[in-house]
């Protein structure tokens, strides 16, 4: 009987642990972050749709107006604004993101998926380089030579940005 007892509690205890682990999971995705699309302060891009955002970190259109190729930068990852990322634009979780991408290249929709910098500083950096770039970051950190683009025609500080 205390073998039992035992099992039982051990299966008690493992469910309360699996429950806490699944709520700090919902949490971490929950953590809220303002998205900033930054691209170089040449490109003549000044707004976009919401909609051609997700065309392009979806990779269904890889090129800008001009014909250049657009070098795409997610956020860090684990970080907030790489979750609402996520869940903004792509709809997906960290690994669904990753099996989304490594699908697209091994059908030769294109060659690799966006940039992902360890760092906010290494983002920025890559704005600040490369003129092609089309970047998502937390608008906290928005500074520098880059060029926030409207989406909708909303800045990020504005009411109704759909990027919050």
């Amino acid at each position: 009987m205390t073998t039992w007892k035992a099992a039982i509690g051990m299966t008690a205890l493992l469910a309360t642990l699996a429950s806490a682990a699944h709520a700090d999971s919902r949490a971490a995705t929950e953590r809220h972050a303002t998205l900033a699309v930054v691209v170089h302060s040449r490109n003549a891009v000044s707004e976009m749709t919401l909609k051609d955002l997700k065309r392009f970190f979806q990779g269904e259109r890889r090129f800008w107006a001009d014909n250049h190729r657009v070098t795409l930068v997610m956020p860090p990852p684990g970080s907030a604004a790489r979750e609402v990322a996520l869940r903004r634009i792509y709809e997906l979780s960290e690994g669904d993101y990753k099996k989304y991408w490594i699908q697209r290249v091994f059908q030769d929709e294109t060659t690799a998926g966006p940039k992902s910098p360890a760092s906010v500083q290494a983002q920025l950096a890559l704005v600040a380089s490369t003129t092609d770039v089309l970047a998502i970051v937390n608008a906290d950190s928005v500074k520098g030579p880059g060029k926030v683009l409207k989406i909708d025609g909303k800045n990020w500080k504005d009411e109704g940005y759909p990027l919050k």
